[in-house]
């Protein structure tokens, strides 16, 4: 898969507005790190839970971290259904160039 390609499967499970209802969120940051936060008004009020560690190639990682619509601080993340974790975070983690 190409950078381009691993965006747009990104992009195309990115749902903000499961961030919006209460419960927990899944993100995927642009180093393929995978957490998980309470989300609704607690939203970045409370701890990020890892769920497994980012090993993305420096490239991918810099490409996804200026192409990925969430931002916060320096980080670049989607917001994911938990189904779909695992599958997304292993195509950005086993990426090479």
């Amino acid at each position: 898969m190409t950078k381009e390609e691993i965006l747009a499967e990104l992009l195309k499970y990115h749902d903000p507005a499961l961030a919006e209802r209460p419960g927990m969120v899944t993100q995927i940051w642009e180093n393929g790190e995978v957490t998980c936060q309470k989300c609704g008004p607690l939203l970045w009020q409370r701890t990020l839970h890892m769920f497994s560690s980012g090993r993305a190639h420096h490239e991918l990682s810099d490409f996804l971290r200026e192409n990925l619509p969430g931002k916060h601080g320096k980080h670049a993340y989607v917001f994911v259904p938990y189904d779909k974790r695992d599958r997304l975070a292993d195509m950005v983690n086993n990426w090479k160039p």
